[in-house]
C-alpha cells in the first residue's frame, strides 16, 4: 500500500515532448528512439541526450535545400514590407519619400544564417496503471543559436530609384528595421524547455509460439495532452520559433503495431496526430500581399487556428543478433497543415495576414538508425526490457518549408 500511494505521488506531480513550426526537435515519445516498455509491474524511467551534428539544413516550399532563413521566401522585398499602412504613418512617410518601384532586385534582400542546436535533453517517467495501461511523462529541454547573421543586397547601382533605396533602406538595414518595426536583426541563444505532454496508453502482446516464424504481435494505443509549457516566440527577434506549439493546449492520440518474426527480427508501423486548440497572442503579420515573411512590422492580437499535425514511423529491427543487442532503421514522415489567422483588430485584413508561407503547410523527412542494447534479456524474451541504453542518429532527406538537424543522441532507461 505504502509502494503504491509513493508511485501515485510522483505521477500526480509530474504530470513533455517538443513539436515545434517545421523544426525536427527531439520528441522523446518517439516510438523510433524511446525505450520499449516491459509488461511487467511498476515504473520506467529514461534519460535522452542529444546535439546536433551540423547547423540546420533548410527546405523551401519545393523542397529545395536552401538557407534556414530562406525555408519561407527565396529573398525578403523591404519595399513590401513598407506596404499597407495607415496614410501618414511613420513607414508609409517613408515608402512615399523613396518613391521607387519593385522591378524584383531593388530592394530584396538575401537572408543568410546558421541554426545550430548545440545540446538536447529529456526526461521520461512511466507508471504502468494497470496490467495493459501505462501512463507516461515527457520533458526536454533545448539549447538553440542563431548566429552569422548576413545579408545580400540585391539592390542595383542603375538608376536614381536604386540610389533611393540604398541611401534610405538597405545599406543601414538593421537599423532602419529596428526603428521602424522594433525587430532585432541580431544573432540570439535561447535555452529552455519544450512542451509538457501526458499520455495514456494500452499495450497488449499476443503471443503465437505455436507459429514457427510469427512468435509476436504487440498492439498498442494512446492519448494525451500537449500542455503549452515550452518556450514561446520572441516577436522581436528574427526567426525566434517556439519550442513547442507557441502556447497552444493540444490532444495527442494514435498507435501501431509491431510483429516479431522468429529470435532476430521485428518489423511495425506508428502512427500519431496531433489537434491544437487554436489561441490569441501578439504576433506579427502581412499588411500586403506581396510581404515577404521574416521583415514584418505589424505586431497585433491575433487568433491562431492550427492545422491537423500527423507523424508516420515503419522501422525494422534486427534484435538478438548478439545477446540483448538490437538495430533498428526507421523512416518517418512528419506533416503539420495549414494554420490560419484571425486578426482580432480590424484595422487589418485577416485575408492578407493568412497569404504568409509560414502559415502553410509543412513536412520533414528523416532516417532514424538505433542501436541499443537491453540487459538481462534472454533469447527470444520480448517481455524483460530492463535497463536499457541506446546510441541513435536521426539524419534528415527532404522537406517542405522546415529547418531540420542531423542529430546524435543516446537514451539510458530502467525499469523498477
Amino acid at each position: 500500500m505504502t509502494m503504491q500511494y509513493i508511485r501515485l505521488t510522483l505521477v500526480s506531480f509530474l504530470l513533455v515532448n517538443i513539436s515545434a513550426m517545421g523544426m525536427n526537435y527531439l520528441r522523446p515519445y518517439d516510438t523510433l528512439i524511446r525505450p520499449p516498455y516491459s509488461t511487467r509491474s511498476g515504473f520506467h524511467t529514461a534519460g535522452y541526450i542529444e546535439g546536433g551534428l551540423r547547423a540546420a539544413q533548410g527546405f523551401n516550399f519545393d523542397g529545395d535545400n536552401v538557407n534556414v532563413l530562406q525555408i519561407w521566401n527565396c529573398n525578403q522585398d523591404t519595399l513590401a514590407m513598407l506596404d499597407g499602412f495607415p496614410a501618414g504613418s511613420q513607414i508609409d512617410q517613408l515608402r512615399i519619400a523613396i518613391d521607387s518601384t519593385d522591378n524584383a532586385f531593388r530592394g530584396h534582400i538575401v537572408p543568410h544564417a546558421t541554426l545550430t542546436m548545440p545540446a538536447a535533453g529529456a526526461f521520461e517517467l512511466a507508471y504502468q496503471w494497470s496490467k495493459h495501461i501505462w501512463f507516461s511523462l515527457y520533458l526536454p529541454a533545448f539549447t538553440m543559436r542563431l548566429a552569422d547573421i548576413n545579408f545580400t543586397d540585391l539592390t542595383p547601382t542603375v538608376d536614381a530609384q536604386d540610389i533611393r533605396v540604398r541611401d534610405m533602406l538597405t545599406d543601414n538595414l538593421v537599423g532602419n528595421i529596428w526603428t521602424l518595426g522594433c525587430l532585432e536583426l541580431t544573432d540570439w541563444r535561447r535555452t529552455g524547455v519544450g512542451d509538457l505532454v501526458g499520455l495514456f496508453e494500452f499495450l497488449k502482446d499476443f503471443p503465437t509460439a505455436q507459429r514457427p516464424m510469427l512468435k509476436n504481435v504487440r498492439i498498442n494505443a494512446r492519448v494525451g495532452l500537449n500542455f503549452p509549457t515550452g518556450l514561446r516566440v520572441n516577436p522581436d527577434e528574427l526567426f525566434a520559433i517556439p519550442f513547442g506549439y507557441d502556447g497552444a493546449l493540444g490532444i495527442i492520440y494514435g498507435g501501431g503495431l509491431i510483429v516479431t518474426m522468429g529470435c532476430f527480427f521485428k518489423t511495425g508501423f506508428d502512427v500519431e496526430l496531433i489537434h491544437l486548440f487554436g489561441n490569441s497572442r501578439t504576433r506579427r503579420i502581412k499588411t500586403a500581399v506581396n510581404q515577404t515573411d521574416l521583415f514584418l512590422f505589424e505586431k497585433t492580437c491575433v487568433y491562431r487556428d492550427y492545422g491537423l499535425t500527423q507523424r508516420f514511423n515503419l522501422f525494422v529491427e534486427m534484435f538478438n543478433l548478439v545477446k540483448g543487442a538490437s538495430f533498428v532503421w526507421g523512416y518517418q514522415f512528419f506533416k503539420h497543415g495549414d494554420d490560419f489567422y484571425s486578426v482580432v483588430p480590424q484595422t487589418f485584413s485577416s485575408e492578407i495576414a493568412n497569404t504568409a508561407e509560414s502559415l502553410q503547410e509543412y513536412t520533414m523527412h528523416q532516417l532514424i538508425f538505433n542501436l541499443n542494447y537491453r540487459f538481462n534479456t534472454d533469447l527470444c524474451d520480448y517481455d524483460d526490457f530492463s535497463p536499457y541504453i541506446s546510441l541513435y542518429s536521426r539524419i534528415p532527406v527532404n522537406g517542405k518549408r522546415s529547418a531540420l538537424f542531423t542529430t546524435l543522441g543516446a537514451v539510458v532507461g530502467f525499469n523498477f
